[in-house]
């Protein structure tokens, strides 16, 4: 069993703090990944299985990779808002999040 906390959350982006970086974010779901839990309780939301570390992983991993497409300049903020793996409104924070994160505006 893991207790992720606040490190994953049921259908939503974790909250991200000022000093939170993506690459963080990441790593922290590949470690909870690599622990293969059978049982994962997230911050909020109903407890899950192992395929909710995936998926959450995988979530994360587009945002970051529709914030990079946003900052090549291959696609609109508000297109990559609607590819997003989560409805508008939880979306666009990890992504503007992301892209100030990819200018240099949090480093």
């Amino acid at each position: 069993m893991l207790f992720a906390a606040s490190a994953a959350n049921v259908k939503s982006f974790i909250n991200l703090r000022p000093f939170v970086r993506f690459q963080d974010v990441l790593a922290s779901y590949k470690l909870m990944k690599s622990l293969n839990p059978e049982i994962v309780v997230p911050g909020h939301g109903d407890h899950a299985g192992r395929s909710f570390v995936h998926s959450s992983l995988a979530a994360f991993q587009e945002i970051v990779a529709l914030a990079r497409r946003v900052h090549a300049g291959e696609l609109d903020a508000e297109a990559a808002v609607s590819a997003a793996p989560y409805d508008a409104t939880d979306a666009r924070e990890p992504l503007e999040r992301a892209l100030a994160q990819l200018r240099g505006a949090l480093d």
